[in-house]
């Protein structure tokens, strides 16, 4: 097969590459350029995760009391972590401070940004691959199924 546009001959796409005269060429995936991005950012301390606890915190004061459960997600690692949000949990700073603990139990923060689907995208440099790996924070209330047992066993009792 050959390229019209540039003239070479013998070439084909492979799955993970593209394979030239019979060498093959590894092209690394969006997920795997990102995290060599990483290596050239500097790591979140301090006040920047103080400003991000905060603006956490106004996230989930602004979604007016409908974010019941919320997901930390990184699927690379099988880690997946839901947050129950009581209608009593007072939605602010404070919670966004123990969403940052719990980002820095896996290990050093460096990047937290807000994503238009209303998501967080979260870098870490994990503590025990010390790889870095992204995280996904986002509302997870439409996917809990909530039982009501009791409810069952009244009507049960009606019939």
């Amino acid at each position: 097969m050959a390229c019209d546009s540039c003239n070479l001959t013998d070439w084909k796409s492979e799955k993970h590459g593209i394979k030239v005269d019979d060498a093959q060429l590894e092209m690394p995936t969006l997920y795997e350029m990102n995290k060599q991005l990483m290596e050239n950012e500097k790591p979140m301390f301090g006040k920047e995760l103080a400003k991000k606890a905060m603006e956490l915190g106004q996230w989930l004061t602004d979604d007016e009391g409908k974010m019941e459960y919320l997901m930390l997600l990184n699927n690379e690692l099988k880690d997946y972590t839901i947050f129950k949000l009581s209608p009593d949990t007072n939605k602010t700073d404070y919670t966004g401070e123990l969403i940052i603990a719990c980002l820095c139990n896996r290990g050093i923060v460096y990047s937290i940004v807000k994503q238009k689907d209303n998501a967080w995208e979260i870098w870490i440099k994990h503590n025990t691959t010390h790889e870095f790996h992204v995280y996904y924070l986002f509302d997870y209330s439409q996917a809990i199924v909530d039982v009501d047992l009791e409810y069952e066993v009244d009507k049960a009792d009606e019939e």
